[in-house]
């Protein structure tokens, strides 16, 4: 279990307990003590209740383990802040994965999403649906799609057909509603909405955007999602000026307003950016 064994029992001796009592009632200390050696691999529910016997959450454990780092597998995250035109990071990223020796399946699609996001910050379209392809043909043999591939759902989602991607969306937000008692699932389902609104608008189908941003913009107060909800008041904006309303710089002024509480300004300079391009099509 990628010498886990070693990191329990670091953590077990800095507390001065022993063998015996962080095994009683889960397994045998002979078989513990394996686990700590590195003899054999521990199951899951097992490690959980080790940890219960520490006062240790999972995620706590593997950032000691990760030597009081952040995963280095969790590349997603960066991912998902990602701008596709950000070609600095993007080739950072790239560089990085390339060089890994034996890449996990997770690592080899994070190369080709990074990759693919390169070829789309040079108008290659084409190229990008050929890297991201075999994700695809991956995640749609499953019925049940997890958190991680619901972030690569996410990431990929503007390479889409835009009947597909509404499809798609269905399908996630159902899924996340599994994962509602877990935290921070509000703001990947926010993402992935907001991400969809934008198509929605790149593609012209301002009505159906019109009902989907009124849903959003719900969700985002509902959970204290500002900047979820902001970039939604700026889009609807767009979405009425589109559709020939009255005061639709209304809700663009009721954007930039939520965001200069936080002092946000580099979104709000995006979202200004969106309302030029997105007004003129």
């Amino acid at each position: 279990m990628k010498n886990y064994g070693l990191t329990l029992k670091k953590i077990r001796e800095s507390l001065n307990i022993s063998q015996h009592n962080i095994s009683k009632g889960i397994m045998s200390q002979s078989n513990y003590s394996k686990v700590e050696n590195g003899e054999i691999d521990i199951p899951f529910t097992k490690m959980v209740d080790l940890l219960g016997q520490l006062g240790m959450t999972i995620d706590e454990f593997l950032y000691i383990h990760h030597d009081y780092r952040k995963n280095p597998n969790k590349r997603l995250n960066r991912l998902n802040q990602l701008q596709p035109g950000d070609r600095k990071k993007i080739i950072e990223n790239i560089n990085e994965l390339k060089i890994i020796e034996n890449p996990t399946q997770r690592e080899e699609e994070l190369l080709a999403i990074f990759e693919a996001l390169h070829s789309i910050s040079n108008n290659d379209y084409q190229t990008a649906n050929e890297q991201v392809s075999l994700i695809w043909e991956r995640l749609k043999k499953h019925d049940t799609w997890y958190l991680y591939d619901i972030r690569l759902i996410n990431s990929i989602l503007y390479l889409f057909p835009i009947d597909t991607a509404g499809s798609i969306v269905r399908l996630v937000l159902k899924r996340l509603k599994d994962y509602k008692r877990l935290g921070k699932i509000s703001k990947l389902s926010a993402n992935l909405q907001i991400n969809y609104l934008l198509l929605l608008i790149k593609n012209r189908k301002y009505q159906t955007a019109l009902d989907f941003v009124e849903n959003l913009i719900r969700f985002s107060i509902d959970h204290h999602l500002y900047p979820h909800l902001a970039a939604s008041y700026v889009r609807k904006g767009i979405l009425l000026e589109n559709l020939d309303y009255p005061n639709s710089s209304d809700w663009h002024e009721k954007g930039f307003e939520v965001l200069e509480v936080t002092n946000n300004q580099k979104m709000i300079q995006e979202l200004k950016k969106e309302i030029k391009f997105y007004t003129n099509m």
